[in-house]
């Protein structure tokens, strides 16, 4: 199960639609319940805006380190949230 899985799409999801996508990837995998599927597609929504918030402030000071350490978390965050 790949929730993220966008080798079909031909554009990039924004943040706003992140977690209608992630609940219809979950959706069509079958694997868990619909109050599950919130939670996760809820939990990866709120660790995207997050993650932006930084971005946005550290990368026009070419801050690296702290975009970098922002992104390994979100991405652990992400990983733990699903599962992986």
């Amino acid at each position: 199960m790949d929730a993220f899985d966008t080798s079909y799409r031909s554009h990039q999801v924004d943040l706003v639609h992140v977690g209608q996508t992630i609940r219809d990837n979950l959706w069509e995998g079958g694997e868990f319940p619909i109050e599950i599927r919130k939670t996760i597609a809820s939990g990866g929504t709120n660790d995207l805006f997050y993650l932006k918030k930084p971005v946005v402030l550290h990368a026009p000071k070419n801050e690296r380190l702290a975009t970098r350490l922002r992104v390994d978390q979100t991405l652990e965050n992400l990983t733990n949230r699903c599962g992986g």
